[in-house]
């Protein structure tokens, strides 16, 4: 948490207001598939100062977020309010590798920008169990996560962050 708590007060990684590329084109899938967003619940992993989340609001879902940072919270709580979508962004702080407070079978998309790489095998194994029990059955998952080949970013993060479990 102390991590994240840091990353969004100096913002090294984690900078811009808009959406990365991944999150556009799985609206676009989505939308091609037949989902129709304005009618979602989506639950953003990880959600940061809620751009991914601002970005879907905006077109009409529903989003409910969990971000174990309490300033990235704050943040993601003001934008909401500032851009007329509090009603839309919902904002909790917590970790991803925990219980998630929602019901089975609520969203209809789950989205995790590269937000699982920073937990443990444990937190890891109940963010898939927790992610697969809220995520509706007929609903769909965005993970996008880092990759060391090739990835100048995720290599030093490796480095510099390196726990006792294997690229982690």
């Amino acid at each position: 948490q102390q991590a994240w708590e840091h990353e969004y007060a100096v913002k090294r990684f984690m900078t811009g207001d808009k959406p990365p590329k991944s999150v556009l084109k799985f609206a676009k899938f989505l939308k091609k598939n037949g989902v129709d967003i304005t009618e979602s619940r989506v639950l953003d992993l990880g959600s940061g100062e809620g751009k991914n989340a601002m970005y879907l609001a905006g077109l009409g879902a529903n989003v409910d977020c969990i971000e174990i940072a309490a300033n990235a919270v704050e943040t993601a709580k003001n934008k909401a309010r500032d851009a007329h979508l509090g009603t839309l962004v919902r904002v909790q702080q917590g970790s991803i590798g925990e219980v998630y407070d929602f019901p089975d079978n609520t969203f209809d998309v789950v989205v995790d920008v590269t937000s699982s790489n920073s937990l443990t095998e444990a937190e890891r194994e109940m963010y898939l169990s927790e992610s697969h029990r809220v995520l509706k059955d007929s609903g769909y998952m965005l993970v996008r996560a880092l990759c060391k080949d090739g990835d100048h970013n995720a290599k030093k993060l490796l480095k510099d962050y390196t726990r006792a479990e294997h690229d982690n």
